[in-house]
């Protein structure tokens, strides 16, 4: 019975890891919406969706071409994949979707998705409650974490062109010794959206929106952060951005359209921004240090033990927390946040029922 308990705890835990290998990978390719109507069943090709108001950012490299044409196949794909991986490690910080990589060196990202409702259509679920519970926990902490400061998607989507646009700089183009020309666009506006094909699924964006966004970045100029008239809109009352008037701007196929530049972020958003990464760095460590000794004192404690121990826990974490309100303390956004991801991992880390049954062991 003790090998078979043991056996079960090691099958356990590679059944957690490939379920989190399985959904980095889709999530990767599919809005986070998507991925689960595709988990509860869902045909792919009967998911089609209208999105009333998102923000697409498009990156251009005007130095792609000249790339493509002097230097050797393994060189283009290697400068490629130095562009798109500094890139994508902006991205992950922040609450969006890729939704392609274009060819042309173009590189397009969408936020608003995260506002759609995640409706559940499977109504009998072979996962465990308790397997249930903690994805949508860990799903919360990951959107949270990514928008802490609640920021509208016209927002989320300039503070990423703004560090797309300081990273983009330490790209160098292996022929000029130049950093690339890079120009950057933003546009808000209605869309529709699907899955495309049968065997290669692909999320895909269709509409207008996303013809405007692309001209919106060829007509604005290289190191620069063009945005159109509707994002402005959204982003003229932000406490955290700057921009300036550009005038009118003619572009291709489109009618005249009033434009701005995003010339940078106030002192509130950089103060945030360095508060926060400092908080993350900082309970990164403490984090897995509580965990790993939680684990070890319920491990050394009879199971009578256990139940009563975690129940003392969340009594002195709740007393601690009512004693600091009273008092009238101020907790900044990133802190609040902090101390709500801890609490959430505390929970269901502490749970000890069967991840399979439900029942308690």
């Amino acid at each position: 019975q003790h090998a078979w308990i043991t056996k079960l705890q090691s099958s356990k835990t590679e059944l957690q890891e490939f379920r989190r290998k399985s959904k980095r990978l889709l999530y990767s390719i599919m809005p986070r919406h998507i991925a689960h109507m595709l988990q509860e069943g869902i045909q792919p090709n009967s998911i089609c969706e209208s999105h009333k108001l998102i923000t697409i950012m498009f990156a251009y490299s005007m130095d792609f071409k000249e790339v493509i044409q002097k230097l050797d196949p393994t060189e283009i794909v290697e400068c490629m994949n130095q562009m798109v991986n500094v890139f994508d490690k902006c991205t992950e910080k922040f609450n969006v979707f890729k939704v392609e990589t274009k060819a042309d060196a173009s590189y397009m990202i969408v936020a608003g998705f995260q506002d759609r409702p995640m409706n559940h259509h499977r109504k009998n679920s072979q996962a465990s409650v308790a397997t249930t519970i903690n994805s949508a926990t860990a799903d919360d902490i990951t959107l949270n974490a990514k928008n802490p400061l609640n920021l509208n998607q016209a927002e989320v989507i300039a503070g990423l062109a703004l560090d797309l646009l300081k990273h983009s700089r330490k790209i160098i183009n292996p022929i000029t010794k130049a950093p690339f020309r890079v120009k950057f666009g933003l546009h808000s506006g209605g869309a529709v959206g699907g899955i495309v094909g049968h065997k290669n699924f692909q999320y895909c964006l269709f509409g207008d929106t996303v013809n405007t966004a692309s001209r919106v970045t060829t007509t604005g100029d290289v190191g620069k952060i063009h945005v159109s008239d509707t994002s402005y809109h959204l982003l003229k009352s932000s406490q955290y951005f700057e921009l300036a008037f550009r005038g009118r701007t003619e572009m291709k196929g489109k009618e005249v359209m009033t434009t701005y530049w995003l010339t940078g972020a106030k002192p509130a958003y950089l103060n945030q921004v360095e508060a926060l990464n400092e908080l993350s760095e900082t309970n990164e460590s403490s984090a897995a240090t509580v965990f790993q000794q939680t684990m070890y004192q319920l491990s050394t404690l009879p199971d009578a033990k256990k139940e009563e121990t975690q129940e003392n826990s969340l009594e002195e974490n709740t007393k601690n927390s009512d004693n600091k309100n009273a008092t009238g303390e101020q907790q900044s956004p990133a802190r609040r946040l902090s101390k709500n991801v801890l609490n959430t991992l505390a929970s269901s880390t502490l749970s000890d029922q069967c991840p399979f049954s439900g029942m308690k062991t």
